[in-house]
């Protein structure tokens, strides 16, 4: 009489073919992630240039001026105490009352608050 034995685990075929699936998850999902990436990093600067043009109004209510450098209101003890920089974007030096602000970027072009 001859007893059966159980096998467990993969064999190594099982185990190639689910290794082939995961690669293929993350081939499909690559690109996704990068584009998410992308998206999540302008909306950063748009953030960035909201926080400015806020604090760009609030001065121009106060002391009734038309244009103001950017370096009025970043250091450690002004209204931003330090511009997050996502990519190489260069922030306008100079903002003017009653006018939108943009940051360009080489990456991804000229960025323009909303």
């Amino acid at each position: 009489m001859q007893s059966q034995a159980k096998t467990y685990g993969f064999t190594l075929i099982e185990f190639f073919l689910s290794i082939f699936a995961l690669f293929l998850l993350l081939i499909i999902t690559f690109p996704i992630l990068q584009e998410y990436n992308e998206r999540s990093q302008k909306k950063r600067i748009v953030a960035n240039l909201n926080q400015i043009l806020s604090s760009a109004n609030q001065y121009f209510e106060e002391y009734d001026f038309y244009s103001v450098s950017l370096y009025e209101f970043i250091g450690p003890r002004k209204v931003i105490s330090e511009l997050e920089i996502i990519e190489d974007e260069v922030y306008p030096e100079i903002i003017y009352r009653d006018e939108g602000i943009s940051a360009h970027s080489e990456k991804y072009g000229s960025i323009i608050a909303r």
